[in-house]
């Protein structure tokens, strides 16, 4: 697996880490969801275990701008990946 996982706080948003464009939302086999933005210069983040997305394809988002709702690990702790 690519990227981190990080402890978030319960029900805290999740936020775009910069300005770009909602490229892709995708369902993840493990269970929760991803969301794809692309930045400037080809550069992308990846933020995923998402339990709700709260944007859509194609949609432009402000660095800050709310992207969804974290997930949690298998025992229970709110948590979010970031590729």
């Amino acid at each position: 697996r690519d990227g981190v996982q990080v402890l978030v706080r319960a029900n805290e948003p999740v936020r775009a880490v910069a300005p770009g464009r909602v490229a892709r939302i995708a369902p993840l086999p493990q269970g929760g969801w991803a969301v794809v933005v692309a930045h400037e210069d080809r550069w992308v983040s990846v933020l995923t275990g998402l339990r709700a997305a709260s944007v859509r394809e194609g949609q432009t988002v402000a660095g800050g701008d709310e992207v969804g709702l974290p997930g949690r690990t298998l025992d229970g702790a709110p948590v979010l990946g970031v590729e």
